[in-house]
């Protein structure tokens, strides 16, 4: 279970998808752990058929930045992160 209120995970979900409509967002780290404080950031790496354009990860970023979500959004892509970070994802995360 994500660790965020149900509104804040539909807008979050909404704002990704307006970008990146046919990707798998990952959520990782302690908001799927339990280990989350209330002022924690949201780890997220979005994988699709293949790596993002950096205009459209660029605007995806400033929409996330700009939106009432409470908190940080850390948004990654895929094909931008090692292979043992990869693994790391791998071994602990959640669809939204």
């Amino acid at each position: 279970m994500i660790d965020l209120a149900s509104e804040n995970l539909a807008l979050l979900k909404k704002l990704i998808t307006e970008h990146l409509s046919e990707c798998e967002i990952r959520v990782f780290g302690s908001r799927i752990h339990g280990t989350a404080k209330p002022y924690s950031d949201i780890d997220i790496a979005i994988k699709c058929d293949e790596p993002i354009d950096r205009h459209i990860m660029r605007a995806l970023k400033e929409a996330l930045q700009e939106s009432t979500l409470p908190i940080r959004v850390d948004v990654l892509d895929w094909y931008g992160i090692s292979e043992e970070f990869r693994g790391v994802i791998e071994n602990g995360y959640e669809i939204l």
